[in-house]
């Protein structure tokens, strides 16, 4: 049996900015806002319950991914935007990143590097079968965008401005 997609928002911690907690718990279809002071709910969005992973705010928007990259106006919860268009492919593969404004998504074969305010793309996607390499979870360090495959790690030096 398949399982709707926000059952897999395991290992999806709470986001925190501007005095607002962002939570995607597994067991709902929405991605909620609360007062961090009070715990009064600010917002609540189910547009779309495949959005798995919570990254975090920039550009006014609350980046969440899954099958896409979209963003949630961090005030009221609209959805602003999702990368690709409804419709296109490619889809998510593992967990992206949000770092200085730009989102690094993983698809399958390419890493997408998404403007974290407009929704669009900023550079070339990084080929990762060009380097042998496979989508899996994203962190950066020491300017390196670090992938962990299901069986691999690959490391690989961020492009000048990122």
């Amino acid at each position: 049996e398949d399982k709707p997609a926000h059952f897999y928002r395991d290992l999806n911690p709470v986001v925190y900015a501007a005095g607002r907690l962002y939570a995607a718990p597994a067991d709902s279809t929405g991605i909620f806002a609360l007062d961090a002071t009070s715990g009064l709910m600010l917002w609540e969005s189910s547009h779309r319950p495949d959005a798995v992973h919570l990254l975090g705010v920039a550009g006014g928007h609350l980046i969440a991914t899954g099958d896409k990259v979209y963003g949630f106006a961090a005030q009221g919860g609209r959805l602003n935007f999702e990368y690709p268009a409804e419709g296109h492919l490619p889809n998510g593969f593992g967990r992206g990143v949000l770092v200085e404004g730009i989102v690094y998504w993983p698809t399958r074969e390419e890493i997408y590097a998404i403007d974290a305010a407009s929704g669009a793309p900023v550079r070339q996607p990084i080929s990762l079968q060009q380097r042998g390499a496979l989508g899996g979870n994203l962190i950066i360090a020491d300017d390196r965008l670090i992938v962990a495959g299901s069986e691999r790690i690959w490391g690989f030096a961020l492009p000048p401005g990122r």
